[in-house]
């Protein structure tokens, strides 16, 4: 699966212009320097004619466009800084699934795994514990109102799954049902990571200007970034009937590969060595 997508800069704010000899505008470049940024990844960027001008169109989705209209929606203190406060809103938005399973992991194993979430520096939209045992679930809302205590910023939820041979597939499709827009990010419990973990793929995506739809797991299940919208468009890893009313019961992530996504030629699927 391929798809194009292109963006104008014309009507954006952080597009640098200047006259030309007939009174209409000419690009020369962007503020925030996505134009060269897009132009050295080797994305196709063209000067092209309209009504008021000239101006570039990328062969790519500028997150960072933002018409006049925009500045009126923004405080003060938003206003005083615009690069700082666009920066801030095309930040990542990831969500945490970690997998519990107390037959192979301890208690202590679980605590450090949220609490290294706790401390990342752009912190998860949410956090949604899986496990099948409720004698744990006093320890586990601990821990989760512990490190996430503000509840604007991070969303917490405990999934519990009385089937205890459920895979571990099925046990994300359970959590997804607390997901929000952005990426979701799977773990074991005992899984380490650094505090700057989020902030790294958020630069990855949003300084580095990359491509991803889904990263492929490492650990089990563990290590599986995917897009939210997309596990929902594909009906997460649920058996579901194909175009051709034959039955499909492949995962995800078996879903996703089957798709193959690239973008002008670029395979959105990564691997983590790619990455971090």
């Amino acid at each position: 699966m391929s798809y194009d997508i292109s963006s104008c800069c014309r009507g954006c704010n952080f597009s640098q212009t200047k006259k030309r000899e007939d009174g209409k505008n000419l690009q020369t470049g962007c503020e925030l320097g996505r134009v060269e940024k897009f132009k050295s990844l080797g994305t196709e960027v063209n000067l092209d004619e309209n009504e008021n001008g000239e101006f570039f169109t990328i062969s790519r989705f500028c997150t960072c466009y933002r018409p006049e209209e925009w500045i009126i929606t923004l405080s003060e203190e938003e206003k005083s800084d615009l690069t700082k406060t666009v920066r801030e809103e095309i930040s990542v938005r990831m969500g945490i699934i970690i997998l519990f399973d107390c037959s192979s992991h301890t208690e202590d194993q679980l605590k450090s795994t949220i609490e290294s979430f706790g401390r990342q520096t752009i912190a998860p939209r949410y956090v949604v514990v899986v496990s099948s045992r409720a004698e744990y679930n006093e320890l586990i809302h601990s821990l989760l109102i512990d490190n996430f205590p503000d509840k604007k910023q991070t969303n917490v939820h405990l999934v519990q799954c009385t089937d205890e041979d459920l895979q571990d597939y099925f046990k994300i499709d359970e959590a997804f049902k607390h997901a929000l827009n952005g990426f979701y990010y799977v773990i074991n419990a005992g899984s380490k990571h650094s505090d700057d973990f989020i902030e790294k793929f958020d630069s990855y995506i949003n300084d580095e200007l990359s491509q991803v739809v889904m990263v492929k797991p490492n650990d089990g299940l563990g290590g599986l970034l995917m897009q939210a919208s997309l596990h929902k468009m594909l009906s997460g890893s649920r058996t579901k009937l194909n175009d051709d009313e034959s039955v499909n019961t492949e995962n995800i992530v078996q879903r996703v590969t089957t798709m193959g996504i690239t973008n002008g030629g670029i395979d959105l699927i990564k691997d983590w060595s790619e990455i971090i």
